[in-house]
C-alpha cells in the first residue's frame, strides 16, 4: 500500500473531479491526471466489479495490485501530479498482475 503522503484523501478527490483533467485509456485501466498546485505526487485507485464477477475481495485485490505497481515506480514519476486510476470489471475475467502492470506502466510512460 502507498504511504499516506502519496494518497489522495476524499476531499482532494472531490476537488480533483471538479478540476479539469486529462485522461488516457489502456486495455484494462483508465488514468485521469492533472497537475497539482504543490510539488507532491498524489494517487487514488478506484476499482468497480460487477456482482457476477466477484465482490469486495476481488475489488480490493485489484486496488492493492494497482497500488503496488505504482509504489514500485513512484521515484520515476515527476512531482506535482495528481493521478487517479480506474478499473471496471464487468464481463471479462480480471487481468493477471503482469498484464495489469504492463498496462499501467504504458500509461505512465505516455505522460513522461
Amino acid at each position: 500500500m502507498l504511504k499516506k503522503e502519496f494518497r489522495l484523501n476524499r476531499k482532494e478527490l472531490d476537488h480533483f473531479f471538479k478540476k479539469r483533467s486529462r485522461f488516457l485509456r489502456g486495455k484494462y485501466v483508465i488514468m485521469r491526471f492533472c497537475s497539482a498546485e504543490t510539488k507532491e505526487k498524489k494517487f487514488a485507485f478506484i476499482a468497480s466489479v460487477s456482482k457476477k464477477r466477484g465482490g469486495a475481495v476481488l475489488r480490493n485485490k485489484l486496488r492493492r495490485q494497482m497500488s503496488e505497481i505504482v509504489r514500485g515506480k513512484i521515484g520515476d514519476i515527476k512531482s506535482g501530479m495528481k493521478i487517479v486510476f480506474f478499473m471496471k470489471i464487468e464481463k471479462s475475467p480480471p487481468p493477471s498482475f503482469k498484464d495489469l502492470k504492463n498496462d499501467i506502466l504504458n500509461l505512465l510512460n505516455v505522460i513522461y
